[in-house]
């Protein structure tokens, strides 16, 4: 692959592919991955993935706000990069700006709507006092993954408070027989069951 790097110079994709190699084959060692997707920005910098990538090696190490700053960049250079605005989003919402995440968020769910993205996009709405407003997001990510049992307790527990009880109530009850022991579960149980009427179940499930 040095020699593919030597006959074409320019290509970015050369040093993005040597990089991922490098670091396959000495994981943890980013120093030369990280020369290498430098490289990468100085033949093409509207080159994408080496600004995602390096900022992959940031959050890796704890530095945030660095990941931060490259995510942005790439932005710059390309406001329809799904993927750095997913990135962007996750790292926004790791820092605690959820709010500042939405729209970023809700946007990489309307480009492509991956279900991690969605239940992404539902936390971040959660998180920044738009619970209403995560319902949908995990409705969908539910639809394109029924298996996905965190959706599924998540959408189970809006829907105890903010929406229709009885369709909360399957919903935590097949997300409690993965996780018994979780307590803020069962209390949304016991308040779905209660909002539909079903008294003797909702002491049950809160025993």
């Amino acid at each position: 692959m040095t020699d593919w790097i030597a006959a074409v110079p320019d290509n970015p994709r050369a040093y993005d592919n040597l990089a991922a190699v490098r670091l396959a084959n000495s994981p943890g060692r980013y120093v030369e991955a990280e020369s290498l997707w430098v490289r990468a920005i100085a033949a093409d910098s509207s080159y994408i993935p080496a600004w995602t990538n390096l900022s992959d090696v940031a959050m890796q190490q704890g530095k945030e706000a660095r990941a931060l700053a490259l995510l942005e960049t790439a932005l710059r250079f390309k406001p329809s990069a799904v993927d750095a605005a997913r990135r962007y989003g996750g790292v926004l919402l790791k820092l605690g700006r959820a709010r500042e995440a939405v729209p970023h968020l809700q946007r990489v769910a309307l480009a492509d709507p991956t279900e991690d993205g969605l239940i992404m996009l539902a936390i971040a709405q959660i998180e920044s006092g738009q619970p209403a407003l995560a319902i949908d997001p995990l409705r969908r990510a539910i639809s394109a993954n029924p298996a996905r049992i965190d959706a599924a307790a998540n959408l189970g527990m809006l829907l105890a408070r903010h929406g229709s009880a009885s369709e909360a109530i399957p919903l935590l009850r097949a997300a409690n027989r993965m996780d018994p022991d979780n307590g803020a579960m069962l209390s949304s149980l016991a308040l779905a069951y209660a909002r539909a009427g079903r008294v003797e179940d909702a002491f049950g499930s809160a025993l």
